[in-house]
């Protein structure tokens, strides 16, 4: 008798179809597991990358660099700091801000490091000192309450982002500058006697007010009773302009090079050709102007185009700013016709109270003075020599010494001064201030 066979083994017939259904049930739930796995990973992966542009969008810019001075460097997260901080405090625009705040990091770490090198550091002390002497500024009822003064402090680096360390570096570098400036100022080796102006000035604010003084003058009205009557220089204007004795780098404040023109202006190259035909002739250009230009607004005007600052001269018109006063051009194209330009007169450049009022004679007075402040300034020369500086000039003197001196400072052969700041991190620098 054969033996029996196990049961299901050696079968080759088809499966019971509980089996079968088993069967695909397990191949299904493998398919689930894998399709759960494969989703698993996919959001893994989008939490991830999601992770890795947060990082690179917010978290790794705070870490770039922005500026270096020698082995000290600061990050994208104290430029944003303090660019949000000066927004709050300044009325300058965040663009503004982050123009010139690269320059002031730098400077105020230029000034620490002197610091420290020449031993003007102040104690801890004295930080404690000027720091509660700020806070007292805006909390006065604090005063004899020390608590309430440390509370006043913590509102203050929360108002303005920063550590206490931070803060209390702003502070040491802040009582350093005049100790700084004083160190300089010994070391400049400069008397303290210098070259002076005695000067009276009336300073406008508009064009048309610049062109009436000028017709005035002109005309021989006093310059003391203009300067009563129109100078927007409160502090000279009841002096009639007088600004006292000002030493040599004692106001510092440049103008820019202007020139003043008419305009001739004709219909083609052959007028203009006769019109410069009659003027060598000796007929008057503010005559031709009456008779010939087809320039109606400033026809009416004589052909006055007023002051013009010379370095904003149009391409067709640089040419003239070459021409003396009561000299004509050539025939210039322009869009309108053919122009002759006649120069009524020259405003230099440079600084106002330095280069160009020590450069006047006594009595002289000066064509009107474009400051980059946009004030015109009508000076007049009373006289020069050498005094001894005034204690209120004293300080301007010593700012620009160490403006001087920063500005040495930064050249490559004397310190390691970098800025790494480019469009794309003040862009992203100016987006935390929003």
């Amino acid at each position: 008798m054969s033996p029996k066979k196990p049961a299901g083994r050696g079968r080759t017939g088809p499966l019971p179809s509980a089996v079968r259904r088993q069967a695909r049930w397990q191949r299904e739930r493998r398919g689930q597991r894998i399709i759960i796995s494969l989703g698993a990973i996919g959001i893994a992966l989008v939490l991830a990358l999601t992770a890795v542009g947060i990082y690179s969008a917010r978290v790794a810019p705070q870490r770039e660099v922005a500026v270096r001075v020698g082995d000290v460097t600061f990050n994208m997260s104290y430029f944003a700091t303090m660019l949000k901080r000066l927004s709050k405090e300044t009325t300058d625009t965040p663009e503004q801000i982050a123009n010139s705040l690269p320059d002031a990091i730098i400077n105020q770490e230029l000034v620490r490091q002197e610091g420290i090198r020449l031993g003007l550091m102040p104690s801890p002390e004295e930080v404690e000192a000027e720091i509660r002497s700020r806070v007292l500024k805006l909390h006065p009822e604090a005063e004899g309450d020390e608590e309430q003064v440390k509370q006043g402090y913590k509102a203050l680096l929360k108002d303005s982002g920063v550590s206490d360390s931070q803060y209390r570096t702003e502070v040491a570098v802040f009582l350093i500058k005049p100790r700084l400036m004083d160190y300089l100022w010994n070391q400049s080796g400069l008397s303290h006697v210098q070259p002076h102006v005695h000067l009276r000035a009336i300073v406008l604010d508009t064009p048309e007010k610049v062109a009436q003084v000028e017709a005035r003058l002109g005309v021989g009205e006093d310059f003391v009773a203009l300067a009563q009557e129109m100078s927007l220089d409160e502090a000279s204007k009841g002096q009639g302009g007088d600004m006292g004795w000002i030493p040599k780098g004692g106001r510092p404040l440049r103008a820019l090079a202007q020139v003043h023109l008419r305009l001739l202006l004709l219909d083609s190259e052959e007028a203009a050709k006769a019109a410069q035909a009659r003027l060598a002739g000796g007929e008057d250009f503010v005559a031709l102007v009456r008779e010939l230009s087809k320039d109606e607004t400033t026809k009416a005007k004589d052909g006055d185009l007023g002051w013009l600052l010379r370095d904003y001269l149009r391409p067709e018109l640089s040419a003239t700013a070459d021409l003396e006063p009561g000299q004509t051009s050539q025939p210039i194209s322009t869009t309108g016709g053919y122009a002759l330009f006649q120069m009524v007169g020259k405003a230099p450049g440079g600084q106002i109270f330095d280069e160009i009022a020590l450069q006047m004679e006594p009595g002289q007075v000066s064509p009107p003075l474009f400051g980059v402040d946009g004030h015109f300034y009508f000076l007049q020369v009373l006289g020069q020599e050498d005094r001894e500086v005034a204690p209120e000039y004293v300080p301007v003197l010593q700012e620009q010494l160490l403006a001087e001196w920063l500005s040495e400072q930064r050249q490559p052969e004397v310190n390691l001064v970098q800025n790494f700041l480019d469009e794309k991190k003040i862009s992203w620098a100016l987006a935390q201030v929003e």
